[in-house]
This record gives C-alpha cells, sequence and structure tokens, in this order.
C-alpha cells in the first residue's frame, strides 16, 4: 500500500511475515492496546485529532519534490508497542534493565543511499537506576535539522527483545509508532 500527500509518498514493504508493514491514518481516543491506538489518544493537536501509524521493521517516506530540508517530526508510541515494553504481551516480554526501544530516522540521497541518521528512544530501561527508565507515551518532538536535505526518510525500529534466526534478526516488541506534523522545506 502507498499513501500519497502533495510532497510525500508514504511506502511500506511486505516482509513475508504476519504482521502488517505499512503507513494508515487513524484517530483513536483510546489508549487500549492496539496496532492503531496512539498513546497520546490523538495527533499533536489533542485527543481524538488524526495521526499516521506506521508499523514495520523498515519503512520509508519518499519526497515528490526532491530534495528537502528535513526540519522536525513528532512521535508517539502506539499502544501496543507501549504495553508491550511495560507489560509484556504474546511475543514480547516486559523489559527489564538493559533494555530498549528505538527508531532510527535516516535520511538519503536520489540513488537511495543513507545520509545520516537520528536515533530516538522510544524506551530506555539501560540505566541501572529504575528511577530513570523512560517509555514515550506522550508526543515527542524529535529535531531533526542535522538530516539536511534529503529526497526521502528511511525508519528503522530496533528492540532488545528480539532473536537471531538464520543470520536475520526478529523483534518480539512490536514496532509500532505513531507520527505527525513531520516538517520540511522546500528551498529549490
Amino acid at each position: 500500500m502507498s499513501v500519497y500527500f502533495s510532497f510525500f509518498h508514504f511506502a511500506g514493504t511486505y516482509s513475508g511475515t504476519p504482521y502488517w508493514s505499512d503507513f494508515t491514518v487513524a484517530k483513536i481516543a483510546s489508549d487500549e492496546p492496539s496496532y492503531f491506538g496512539c498513546m497520546a489518544k490523538g495527533g499533536v493537536d489533542g485527543v481524538g485529532t488524526p495521526y499516521i501509524v506506521m508499523s514495520a521493521v523498515s519503512t520509508e517516506v519518499v519526497f515528490r519534490t526532491a530534495p528537502l530540508d528535513v526540519k522536525s517530526i513528532y512521535v508517539c508510541n502506539n499502544t501496543a508497542t507501549y504495553n508491550g515494553i511495560v507489560k509484556g504481551d504474546n511475543y514480547a516480554t516486559a523489559f527489564k534493565q538493559g533494555d530498549y526501544c528505538t527508531l532510527t530516522i535516516s535520511s538519503y540521497d536520489n540513488m537511495g543511499e543513507k545520509l545520516k541518521s537520528v536515533v530516538v528512544y522510544l524506551a530506555d530501561y539501560r540505566s541501572e537506576n529504575p528511577d530513570e527508565w523512560k517509555v514515550n507515551n506522550k508526543w515527542e518532538k524529535v529535531d531533526l535539522s542535522e538530516l539536511g536535505k534529503s529526497y526521502g526518510l528511511s525508519f528503522e525500529f530496533y528492540s532488545t527483545d528480539g532473536y537471531a534466526y538464520e543470520e536475520q534478526y526478529y523483534m518480539n516488541t512490536n514496532c509500532g509508532v505513531c507520527i505527525d506534523k513531520l516538517q520540511v522545506v522546500n528551498n529549490n
């Protein structure tokens, strides 16, 4: 599936697994566990407002009028990811000291080569002090200005709750996050 907006083409890829890997628009005003729910119960503009849900190990946004200067994006854990991290679920175990889950946002050139990356911690339990453990449950503005001019962005998830099989890494943690208000500037 692909979603087109005036400047963006949101593209997910099917990985051959039983999990969906794409973007969709939602506006669920609940924090009950759901692949389409947002811990903030809505977009950046408030409860019940729309946001984009992204679920995949790797997805991308292609800029149709490339290149664009990337400025910022808001991220918030979806409710399934949050609950899997905090409580565990049918696949994931609740996080313990040392665990973390990240979203890496990378820019790329017109040949599809990665240029620069920004890492966002969706959950961070690396500290030995449990009072310092953090899990994202509200909108967080991520500064992407260091990515500069880009022909698009890629999004990749990583969790310490996973396993290797036949030289491939699989996450037990649900890899889903909500995004809103991607800000870019056309300085062409």
